[in-house]
């Protein structure tokens, strides 16, 4: 067995390393910290399959783990050139691009908000004649908040967003949240289901939703990951709830979670999630957490938000000694500039915290967001 990891990501060089598993790296980057493994190529992604390969050359490579989200798509497209073992390439795709996606699932029924093509109605009166005088635009590929752009009764702003690169969506009222699943051959072993409590900067695993609307949520998670027919891998789904108490579905990836919702789950479950993730890539058995949560969690990302110079960093401190506290970290320091966030892979720090009593919790989320400032 020889594993390529293609993006960096520690978690899983440290899972592969304590396995004993051998491994190649290939990062655009070069990595801060020395790993052991058997090679490591320091080179942009390619564009064209066949560069890929040329750089692979003579490398016994067996399974193709995605270590980044701009991997995913590659990754897939190697396994199937190197015959390594791979998801059907219709879950690929669908996994992938939002509009096959949401067209393929919309004709299945599953429920979601209006959308169009970027390129579907030229006009854009048209298109606001359709969707409502607010949309959303969306890249067709990437992370849901990734190059999110609101239009907001601006038909000329509109006229130039239309094209085959994104998608455009009418805008939900209400609150978001996501299914994390581990699937092994086409059956699902787990699911956590996330509340969005702060879109982009607060999660909280488990999601404190009633029963009937988790019902909803998993009845939807599952529909749509049997239609799309993802056989293996770790499954981020992403719903809206409405204020009509509705369940509407926002799209699915097939790859960990960001904004350090992974973390949070270990800390809720006590469960190496990464190692879990890691042996379902290899097809090796897994044994899954229990489903009920040992503890109630919860990850904050901080920034900004906009391009500026860090000019106070203060309440570390305080925020350290909140009895829910577990880690934070800020990477930042005064002085140092920090370029507008595009998307929620971008921070300056974040805080992970843990609490047997949700109420606590909420008390040291709350008290988190007042004594902490970064700006």
């Amino acid at each position: 067995m020889l594993v390529l990891l293609l993006g960096y990501r520690q978690q899983i060089a440290q899972v592969l390393e304590s396995k004993g598993i051998p491994f190649c790296i290939w990062s655009e980057k070069p990595l801060k910290k020395q790993v052991l493994c058997q090679k490591i190529i320091i080179e942009d992604y390619p564009h064209q399959i066949e560069d890929g390969l040329s750089q692979l050359a003579g490398l016994p490579i067996t399974h193709v783990i995605a270590g980044t989200e701009a991997t995913v798509y590659l990754a897939s497209r190697l396994r199937k050139a190197l015959g390594a073992r791979s998801n059907p390439d219709t879950a690929i795709i669908l996994c992938h691009d939002k509009i096959e996606m949401k067209e393929f699932l919309r004709d299945r029924k599953i429920p979601m908000t209006d959308f169009l093509r970027g390129n579907e109605l030229r006009n854009p009166n048209a298109v606001i004649s359709r969707l409502g005088s607010t949309v959303v635009v969306k890249s067709r590929v990437g992370s849901g908040g990734r190059g999110l752009v609101w239009v907001d009764q601006d038909p000329e702003k509109l006229r130039h967003l239309l094209t085959d690169d994104v998608i455009i969506e009418s805008p939900i009222k209400g609150t978001e949240g996501s299914v994390e699943s581990l699937i092994q051959d086409g059956r699902v072993l787990f699911t956590n289901i996330t509340r969005y409590t702060k879109v982009g900067t607060e999660n909280r695993v488990p999601g404190d939703y009633p029963q009937e609307i988790q019902r909803d949520i998993l009845e939807l998670n599952q529909r749509v990951l049997s239609e799309i027919g993802i056989q293996w891998g770790l499954t981020h789904l992403e719903f809206y709830h409405t204020e009509a108490n509705q369940i509407l579905f926002g799209e699915v990836a097939l790859r960990p979670p960001g904004g350090y919702i992974m973390q949070a789950m270990e800390l809720a479950y006590d469960y190496d999630f990464w190692r879990a993730f890691v042996e379902i890539e290899l097809g090796q058995s897994v044994t899954p957490p229990s489903v009920q949560a040992m503890a109630f969690a919860a990850s904050v990302i901080f920034h900004p938000g906009e391009k500026s110079k860090i000019t106070r960093i203060e309440g570390k401190a305080e925020a350290k000694a909140l009895a829910s506290m577990v880690k934070v970290r800020i990477k930042v320091k005064v002085g140092d500039s920090v370029k507008n966030r595009t998307s929620v892979g971008e921070d300056v720090g974040y805080a992970l915290l843990k609490h047997e009593d949700p109420d606590q919790l909420t008390k040291d989320l709350e008290a988190l967001h007042q004594t902490l400032h970064i700006d």
